[in-house]
């Protein structure tokens, strides 16, 4: 039997003001260099620093409002 008290849920990513390293951006597309050793999704080990953190915070800034969407190499 599982204690519903000791499931841990996945944290809510927040916007969060972080260097990014810039390589492309125009309106639809933005490329950046990712740090070595820096956790890419939020989780309820890692809520901030994460790139997506960086990213939402980016994202509060463009015209269309959309939220970022991650694709790796």
């Amino acid at each position: 039997q599982v204690d519903a008290r000791e499931i841990r849920t996945r944290a809510r990513p927040r916007p969060e003001e972080q260097p990014l390293a810039v390589l492309f951006e125009d309106a639809h597309l933005m490329a950046v260099n990712k740090p070595a050793g820096q956790v890419v999704h939020p989780s309820y080990k890692h809520e901030r620093g994460t790139l997506l953190n960086a990213l939402l915070h980016e994202a509060s800034r463009w015209p269309s409002g959309d939220p970022p969407a991650l694709l790796t190499r």
